[in-house]
């Protein structure tokens, strides 16, 4: 009988032990992933270890003092606790892992108080009688046997059931150590039993402790498994969505400019090959603004998303769909017999969509306006035929719209339009109609202005105010960018300086065009304006888009470190709309990256976009990256960033962007700071020509 006890004594501390390193691993890895299921398993191992324990010492006591012994039996009130509340933890953190959702504080609470105050009445009942030996074993060790033994086949048979979802090796490994254990601790109260019949154990229990130890183990690597696994998806579906995002619109899911052109790309070469014709329609909604002004952009979006879907249904497999902004879409027919074929498919898409849609209750109707390019005839490679539809739909929507017009030579009345804006372009910094606009970046960490990001307008004598979408392209593609960009750039830095002067500690943030950095000069560019103006290099944020920062080659990031070697911050706009290789970001020379704000919009409504913003931030900060959310326009979308760990944000929350004096005083009255008095001068700085 000594041996006995010896053996059971030295397997109760083993397996303590083994218990106390499995929570420590749980702990280690709740510290880097916190997950609440970490959490529960890391206390109930802890318990577990406790339990074991303090049964070891009870063991060892019992030789020596009697039942009623304070020692004796504060040893078994805290084997008893400790053992009874290790049962809803392990239950607790299976749940959670196994679906995912978080059992709610107050019940966790409550179960742990019921647990406690069982282990403490099994711990001293029967107690004082010295003739109830075994009714009070059955209530510590019997009770404990089989709800522990229930517990653990209990979790077993829930991830058992649960297996459509959830898969792997994990889960598995898992599943088998419960049920094995769950066995064990009701065998237990069968040897107990057995015991007050014979009077003896049989040989074999001292060593079920050791398989009770490999248990341990199982269900520990299961679980350690089942993370890495359940991490592994969840990586891998974040870039499975980035991926898809790249080439695809994100409102609609129908393929993005960049995916139609390259099927476009593709459908030119078999048409070529074959003899065949194709067509590209550009379809631009009527009435579309009037209906997303008068009812909101929600009732627009969701309009968009039913036009999408009709639009989808119409057409045959091969075909393709692609919304390229706004409320403008194309269609790609790539196998066509007969030009009039397409004034078939027009027809039919023209018709389609008269008929109303109906949302929340009301009946919407919309037409379109709709240009078609035939391939070979109105243009060979991809760019001009989706020029010329453009073109083509211009003329529908000036002939009185929900129509389609054929493209023909003599539609030059937009290229026409172009080159009066060209020309207007060339004389507008000599002529003083550019101006800049400032919209606030705030941090999280302090809650104050750091920054203003530097927005280029045109405020011209006829159409108005014109926004960078209005005429970057257009200056892109006559090389006017180059002094665009130039001016924009001093102008920025000279207003943020005068603002640093005012006391505002601010840098600026401004765009960059791909023509800019390819200048031959691009980097004395940037080191004589900040000479010029004085504003200190690390004042100076200068954006690039995703694109560009992906398609760079060896000369334009060799010019990017040499402007970062002046001091300045480099930054990617707009990251996640492009179709970047995440191992790149590691060879560019980049200090932050500015969440888009498509991701934000609905960051608190779908879980895609909410995946996607988590999955950015965390890749960001692994590669020492600061985060900058654009677009925040709630408090539900600040709270979501701030935690997630998002480092600044800019939108619409604080401020549209403004003109530099009324940014400061936006600034001032965020950051709880005097107004600026105002000093009379003497003379005015010319603007950069």
């Amino acid at each position: 009988m000594a041996d006995f006890i010896t053996a059971v004594y030295i397997s109760f501390i083993i397996q303590a032990g083994g218990a106390l390193l499995t929570a420590a691993v749980f702990r280690s890895f709740q510290r880097y992933y916190q997950k609440a299921y970490l959490t529960h398993l890391q206390w109930s191992w802890l318990a577990l270890s406790v339990h074991l324990l303090a049964g070891a010492v009870g063991l060892y006591l019992s030789s020596t003092f009697d039942a009623t012994h304070p020692a004796r039996l504060l040893v078994n009130i805290i084997a008893g606790i400790a053992g009874f509340t290790q049962i809803p933890l392990v239950l607790f953190g299976t749940y959670e892992l196994t679906t995912g959702r978080a059992v709610p504080s107050d019940r966790v609470r409550r179960a742990l108080i019921a647990a406690a105050t069982t282990g403490l009445v099994t711990a001293i009942v029967f107690v004082w009688k010295e003739d109830a030996g075994f009714a009070r074993f059955l209530a510590r060790v019997g009770l404990r046997a089989i709800l522990s033994g229930a517990g653990f086949l209990a979790a077993a048979y829930g991830i058992w059931r649960a297996r459509a979802t959830v898969q792997g090796l994990g889960p598995r490994m898992v599943s088998g150590a419960f049920f094995v254990y769950g066995l064990l601790q009701l065998h237990y109260l069968g040897v107990a039993v057995y015991e007050s019949i014979s009077q003896n154990y049989p040989a074999y229990v001292s060593y079920t402790g050791f398989l009770d130890i490999l248990m341990y183990f199982l269900m520990a690597l299961g679980t350690v498994i089942w993370l890495l696994e359940n991490e592994q998806k969840t990586a891998m579906q974040a870039a499975a969505q980035i991926q898809h995002l790249a080439y695809h619109d994100t409102l609609t899911g129908l393929p993005n400019r960049q995916l139609f052109l390259d099927r476009l790309n593709l459908a030119i070469s078999h048409a070529h090959r074959s003899q065949r014709r194709l067509a590209v329609f550009f379809l631009d909604l009527d009435r579309f603004k009037v209906i997303n002004d008068s009812l909101g952009h929600a009732i627009g979006d969701r309009l968009l998303q039913s036009i999408s879907r009709r639009l989808t249904g119409l057409l045959r497999e091969g075909d393709t769909v692609t919304r390229i902004g706004g409320d403008e879409f194309t269609i790609l027919v790539p196998h066509l017999q007969h030009s009039d074929d397409a004034i078939v498919v027009a027809r039919k898409v023209r018709d389609a969509l008269k008929h109303p849609i109906e949302i929340d209750g009301r009946e919407l109707y919309v037409s379109t306006s709709i240009g078609i390019s035939l391939y070979p005839n109105d243009g060979e490679d991809a760019n001009a035929l989706l020029r010329n539809a453009d073109a083509a739909m211009y003329r529908a929507k000036a002939q009185g719209r929900d129509t389609f017009r054929l493209y023909a030579p003599a539609m030059n009345a937009k290229a026409l339009e172009q080159l009066a804006l060209e020309n207007g372009l060339r004389k507008a910094i000599a002529n003083g109609e550019l101006i800049m606009h400032y919209q606030p970046i705030v941090s999280f960490a302090t809650s104050r202005v750091i920054g203003v990001e530097a927005l280029i307008r045109w405020n011209h004598p006829e159409l108005g105010l014109l926004y960078p979408a209005d005429f970057i392209s257009l200056a892109e593609a006559t090389g006017l960018i180059g002094p665009l960009g130039e001016w924009s750039l001093k102008e920025a830095c000279t207003q943020v300086k005068t603002l640093r002067e005012r006391g505002l500690n601010l840098h600026a943030a401004c765009n960059l065009s791909v023509r800019q950095i390819q200048q031959l000069d691009f980097v004395e560019t940037i080191s004589s304006i900040l000479h010029d103006t004085g504003l200190p290099a690390e004042a100076l944020d200068l954006e690039i888009t995703e694109s560009i920062a992906m398609q760079s080659d060896d000369d334009t990031i060799e010019k990017l470190r040499a402007v970062k070697r002046l001091g300045v911050r480099i930054s990617i706009d707009d990251f996640g709309t492009g179709y970047s290789s995440l191992s790149a970001l590691r060879l560019f020379p980049v200090d932050s990256l500015k969440i888009d704000q498509s991701f934000v919009h609905d960051i608190t409504a779908t879980s895609g976009d909410a995946a996607i913003a988590t999955a950015v931030i965390a890749m960001a900060h692994s590669l020492d990256l600061t985060v900058i959310a654009e677009g925040v326009e709630t408090e539900g979308q600040l709270a979501f960033l701030r935690g997630r760990g998002c480092n600044a944000y800019q939108g619409y929350y604080v401020s549209h962007p403004l003109t530099a004096e009324e940014c400061e005083a936006v600034i001032r009255a965020h950051d709880g700071l005097p107004i600026a008095v105002k000093k009379r001068k003497t003379g005015r700085v010319a603007k950069a020509g």
